[in-house]
């Protein structure tokens, strides 16, 4: 249950920064630089928001550092995010379910698939801050 707990906290917290850094995009970057650039100039952000909540969660929530523990936290992760990111393109942008997947094929679809599985891997990848990595 540790790893599904983690999951959702961590999906909320990158979840929350992804909607801060988004809308300074569409807002700010977007206009001055076109959507491909402004998606650019996000995702090293969105890497430092990934690692970071990645790091701090399973410190905090103590996940075992074992594959299927830190896979389960990843993937819990990733499917309620892609929940939340239908949905959104649904209320906010009025999009069909075909219309958000076809979205990804775009330049701009791809780096964000790029980081959503960044951001399912994340948590495998990093190791608890101060543990020593396990053989």
């Amino acid at each position: 249950m540790k790893p599904v707990a983690a999951g959702l906290i961590y999906f909320a917290l990158v979840y929350a920064a992804g909607f801060v850094l988004g809308l300074a995009r569409e807002v700010a970057v977007n206009p001055l630089f076109g959507k491909v650039l402004a998606v650019l100039i996000e995702a090293p952000l969105m890497i430092v928001a990934i690692t970071a909540a990645a790091i701090w969660v399973v410190h905090r929530f103590t996940v075992p550092v074992d594959f299927v523990s830190r896979l389960i936290m990843g993937i819990t992760a990733f499917v309620v995010l892609m929940l939340a990111e239908a949905l959104f393109a649904k209320v906010f942008r009025g999009q069909s379910l075909d219309q958000w997947i076809s979205s990804f094929a775009t330049a701009e679809g791809i780096i964000s698939v790029v980081l959503f599985l960044l951001f399912a891997a994340m948590p495998i990848v990093v190791r608890n801050a101060g543990s020593s990595p396990t053989p």
